[in-house]
């Protein structure tokens, strides 16, 4: 499959993940970092400027996927660098630096000021704060993330959940 046509299915697949109401502003491809099973690891995705996050998101099976965001208020700093063939774009928010590697070469720059442009507007209050309805997919994630570490059962997974969305 055609990058295009795959970057136009994750985009599809990722916007499910939005809050009602967020917007997308850019976005563009790149090597996503996430913690698997056996350790660290990367996966090709897709790199998400809302107006009120930097969603990071990578499919792992047909029916997985990886996400991670880092809301505005979070960021502390942002670089990128320009390579031969392709970029790479770091995140820096509570201690902990994110790298997304092989961003597009013509597309590094366009991101990253994508991105301080929206830390800025949500910086002078232009941008709404994050939802609750944010906080409650968060929450998921995390109890999602301890399942899939095997640190929880199904069973206790379903549990929290249910209880985190008031069934």
């Amino acid at each position: 499959m055609a990058m295009a046509a795959q970057k136009e299915q994750w985009l599809q697949q990722a916007t499910a993940h939005l809050v009602d109401g967020e917007q997308i502003i850019d976005s563009t491809t790149g090597r996503i970092p996430f913690n698997g099973f056996l350790g660290p690891n990367w996966k090709v995705g897709l790199v998400l400027i809302t107006d009120r996050r930097v969603v990071l998101y990578a499919p792992k099976t047909p029916k997985g996927y990886f996400l991670t965001d880092i809301t505005y208020d979070l960021l502390a700093g942002l670089d990128y660098r320009n390579g031969m063939m392709a970029g790479n774009l770091t995140l820096n928010a509570s201690g902990d630096a994110t790298v997304v590697q092989w961003i597009p070469k013509a597309e590094v720059e366009r991101v990253a000021q994508a991105i301080r442009s929206q830390k800025g507007s949500f910086r002078n209050g232009t941008t709404p704060p994050p939802s609750p309805q944010a906080d409650l997919s968060s929450e998921i994630r995390k109890i999602a993330s301890l399942r899939d570490d095997g640190l929880i059962t199904d069973s206790e997974f379903e549990a929290k959940k249910k209880q985190l969305l008031g069934l």
